[in-house]
Formats: structure tokens, C-alpha cells, sequence
């Protein structure tokens, strides 16, 4: 019961957070939109949702479970980051570097979750995080 009240609370508060704070444009470009910086691999988007989130909205995607923060998030921050980052754009930095390393068939969906999955372990403290990304890099199953 208290991961969905978390949940509840956590939806609405990443999605103003999102809404409120980022100027929700098309991709212009190869590497930002017009106001909006696009990561360019993995680690990269690590650290612009560590410079983008409050420690608040940190904190409480800390206390939930990992599959909570990934399916209360999938229509909040994870539509933002497919939308301001360019992930359904074939010409995005991004796009290019999710399709080299994970196939041409990968969808901004799972671009976004594998985005979130890695943030969730980013903030919980995984030891391995960088092992997982280069094995994700190289293609591999990386879970």
C-alpha cells in the first residue's frame, strides 16, 4: 500500500517537475534542442537527471521499488526524456547512439525505460553500473 501512495505521489511530481521546469520543443538539432541539451550516451544521461532532478523528487524515486519508479514513470519523465532528448528523432545524438548499441529495431520506449532502469541503479548505489553500461554498450545483456 505505501509504494502505491508513493507512486501517486511521485507521478504528479515528476510530471509538473517536467512540465513546469523544461521548455518541451522539437529536435533542431544533432546534440539540443532549441533550449534543451541531449545527452550523448548513457553515462550522459546519468548525470543531466542528476543536474535536471531536485534531491526531493531523488529521494523519493530512492524510497520506491525499482518496478514502481519504472511503470509510475513511463508516461512522466519517461515521455519527457523521449520527447526532449530526441529519442524519436532518427537524426538525434541519442537515437543514434541507443541504435549502435542495441540494434535498429529498438524503440524510444525501451530507450527510455533502459534510460530510467540505469538511473534507478545510479541512485541506489550500484557498484557495477559502470560494468553494466559498457556491457549494454557492446550489446549484452546487461540486467
Amino acid at each position: 500500500m505505501k509504494t502505491i501512495i508513493l507512486l501517486f505521489l511521485l507521478f504528479p511530481l515528476v510530471n509538473v517537475h517536467a512540465a513546469n521546469i523544461f521548455n518541451l520543443n522539437q529536435t533542431t538539432s544533432l546534440d539540443t534542442t532549441e533550449s534543451q541539451y541531449i545527452p550523448k550516451n548513457m553515462k550522459d544521461c546519468l548525470r543531466q537527471l542528476d543536474r535536471l532532478l531536485s534531491d526531493s523528487v531523488k529521494n523519493e524515486i530512492r524510497s520506491l521499488p525499482e518496478s514502481a519508479f519504472l511503470n509510475g514513470t513511463h508516461f512522466g519523465l519517461g515521455m519527457w526524456i523521449r520527447n526532449n532528448w530526441g529519442l524519436w528523432d532518427n537524426d538525434s545524438r541519442l537515437h543514434k547512439y541507443f541504435v549502435r548499441c542495441r540494434g535498429q529495431l529498438y524503440e524510444p520506449d525501451f530507450m527510455s525505460g533502459d534510460i530510467l532502469s540505469f538511473y534507478y541503479d545510479h541512485l541506489a548505489g550500484d557498484k557495477k553500473i559502470k560494468s553494466k553500461i559498457r556491457k549494454f554498450e557492446k550489446g549484452k545483456k546487461w540486467w
